[in-house]
């Protein structure tokens, strides 16, 4: 690159445009708060984004759930989740990333119980479904998994 040049380094395929917007919203609101600590509850959450679609592959992204601390152990520590999302792809970005995502919606869920066993230690199953329609290569999975997570 020539000093005093304005010109950007760009990746092919992935198109450079000044005039782009993405506008995100996100929120999550105590539905249940336990006692008189305020930081201990459960409720709603929720985020939604937009974009114009060009250069980014996803036009729009909504998630939704309701999670927290448990209701039956929230002394403890114990929390939870259950979201699901929705993800809208856009057909106006390059054709690299088109190729190889493709420009098919997506979605997937996912459920999780945190068991706080001591102040130290948690352990978290996890079930996740998601289908991402993102072109041949890719179908629908279903994911369970298991969380030991050591704080020193």
């Amino acid at each position: 690159m020539e000093c005093g040049s304005t010109s950007r380094p760009t990746v092919p395929g992935f198109p450079i445009l000044n005039d782009s917007y993405t506008i995100y919203y996100g929120f999550d609101q105590y539905f249940q708060v336990y006692d008189t600590d305020t930081k201990r509850g459960w409720g709603l959450f929720g985020r939604a984004s937009i974009s114009d679609g060009n250069p980014t592959p996803i036009r729009y992204f909504l998630s939704a759930g309701i999670g927290g601390y448990s209701p039956f152990a929230y002394e403890r520590g114990d929390t939870f989740g259950l979201g699901i999302y929705y993800t809208g792809m856009s057909d106006q970005f390059g054709p690299l990333p088109r190729a190889i995502v493709g420009n098919r919606d997506g979605m997937g869920v996912e459920a999780f119980y945190n068991f706080q066993l001591s102040p130290w230690m948690n352990l978290t199953p996890d079930f996740q479904i998601i289908k991402p329609e993102a072109g041949a290569f890719a179908k629908t999975a279903y994911i369970g998994g298991l969380r030991l997570n050591l704080k020193f």
